[in-house]
């Protein structure tokens, strides 16, 4: 009886076991099909559609059940709307990007950073208004803007928008970073004394950065408040 009785239980907590890794299981994979990750099917990453039309047939970007483009205007937009008549059911994540051509010379595309938004004239200004034109644009002139999944403010941060490429490859850790010398006067003006590349200072420049970025996804949700940012 005693050897029956340890098989009985060694059954039933096998049974148990079974019985658990079937439930978290069903439960794990239920999660998983809720999920919008999973659902989104085969995507590409195609930011200048505009162009892509260009060389590639719009029949063949509009096989893609979604789609990373690039919106700055309405003329984006009417490109989005061509590949949307072959293929209605065509979703999109937008990318915003309204730096160009804002920041200093001699870097990549005059691209403004964080610190030219908040240093440069008028840089604060046509950032914002660069957004609400793209933003308006796919509201007012979008087919379908219910297919838009969600917005990206750049992308690669904090790269794009910081100086986290010029800080990754310098080969100083405690030299000042270009970016920041460009905007000393303002900096120092900011803190009252002079600007040094210590902790005080990176955790001074992390909350700028993260202010200003806050400031881009307000604009985008108070245009699209149900959207993903």
């Amino acid at each position: 009886m005693g050897l029956q009785g340890s098989m009985t239980r060694l059954c039933i907590t096998w049974l148990v076991c079974i019985a658990v890794s079937v439930s978290t299981h069903s439960a794990f994979a239920g999660k998983q099909r809720k999920s919008h990750y999973w659902e989104l099917g085969a995507g590409a990453y195609a930011p200048y559609i505009y162009s892509a039309l260009e060389v590639i047939p719009a029949l063949d970007l509009a096989r893609w059940d979604w789609l990373v483009v690039e919106v700055h205007d309405e003329r984006t937009v009417e490109a989005i709307n061509k590949l949307l008549r072959i293929n209605p059911r065509q979703r999109y994540l937008i990318r915003l990007w309204p730096i160009n051509h804002l920041g200093h010379s001699g870097v990549f595309a005059n691209t403004a950073t964080f610190l030219c938004y908040l240093y440069k004239p008028g840089v604060r200004e046509e950032v914002h208004r660069r957004l609400r034109t793209a933003l308006r644009a796919i509201k007012t002139r979008m087919s379908r803007p219910q297919n838009v999944i969600g917005f990206t403010f750049l992308e690669e941060l904090p790269g794009w928008w910081g100086a986290g490429g010029e800080i990754s490859r310098q080969r100083d850790p405690n030299a000042i970073p270009e970016e920041l010398k460009r905007h000393r006067k303002e900096i120092e003006s900011d803190l009252g004394k002079p600007l040094r590349w210590d902790d005080e200072m990176r955790l001074w420049i992390g909350r700028k950065y993260v202010q200003t970025l806050a400031e881009a996804h307000r604009i985008i949700k108070s245009e699209f408040p149900d959207k993903l940012v």
